[in-house]
């Protein structure tokens, strides 16, 4: 039996919350960051920028899309990860920056690899209404002999919003005293 982890977000009650607003004729799908092809090098662009909630940028940025937005220190952790092609690590653009300069060394996190390694015998699995793709987990188990051994990130292919991260990767951001996120741990048997 191995051990992942999936990031889940923690924010404080006076966390800054960073508010993206978009069109569906330029940005006709946010989850673009997740998807194998590279992101197109202006996708940040298309989107406007404001602020809501307190003022405490966390390690982890608060926003409306559910994207993971990191500090640099703990992007700088991810930039040592070791399959580190499979991954984007994309600074906010300057017109986000703008909203407060501690966000300058922030990047957004794009997983790039998918992975097929659902345990469907040992998950507890939550489904769409038409039984047809997984809503969430009450509890997630991977299939140990899918993953890849020198993977620290990926996405699970069958539920590819939730990216997950090595033991090892995990216990070198947890070292950190990460804000604005906590880990949840997942088997793979």
């Amino acid at each position: 039996m191995k051990t992942y982890f999936s990031i889940r977000r923690n924010y404080a009650s006076n966390a800054f919350k960073l508010v993206l607003n978009y069109s569906l004729d330029k940005v006709p799908d946010t989850l673009v960051l997740n998807k194998p092809q590279p992101t197109p090098i202006y996708f940040l662009e298309n989107f406007s920028y404001s602020k809501s909630g307190g003022d405490k940028i966390e390690d982890m940025a608060a926003n409306n899309l559910g994207w993971r937005i990191f500090s640099s220190r703990i992007a700088n952790v991810f930039q040592k990860c070791n399959n580190i092609n499979d991954i984007e690590l994309i600074p906010l653009p300057e017109k986000a920056v703008q909203l407060d300069q501690e966000l300058k060394t922030y990047k957004v996190l794009g997983v790039k690899r998918e992975v097929g390694c659902v345990n469907y015998e040992d998950s507890e699995i939550l489904w769409d209404s038409a039984h047809n793709h997984i809503s969430s987990f009450r509890e997630c188990v991977l299939h140990e002999r899918s993953i890849p051994a020198n993977f620290d990130v990926f996405l699970i292919a069958e539920y590819p919003v939730m990216p997950i991260i090595s033991s090892g990767l995990a216990m070198k951001l947890a070292e950190l005293h990460p804000t604005g996120f906590v880990f949840e741990k997942i088997c793979a048997v």
